[in-house]
């Protein structure tokens, strides 16, 4: 529906990955706060998670996954 999707690509086996959003605030007069994000594997699937003062937590915006081919 147009609003922000993460684009997150699979890490390689065995290694994390991640990577910080500055969502659009609007009007243009606000700064950004920062997302960041880190994507690991857990067992067969590649968990993306928010990290946050208060600990990880589920992404705030849709996942499109890239580069894992289903089975």
């Amino acid at each position: 529906g147009g609003g922000l999707e993460l684009e997150v690509w699979a890490p390689a086996r065995g290694r994390s990955g991640g990577g910080t959003v500055l969502p659009d605030t609007g009007d243009g007069w606000k700064e950004p706060e920062p997302e960041r994000y880190t994507t690991r594997w857990a067992g067969s699937r590649v968990v993306v998670e928010r990290e946050g003062g208060d600990g990880a937590g589920p992404p705030l915006h849709p996942v499109r996954l890239r580069g894992v081919r289903a089975r």
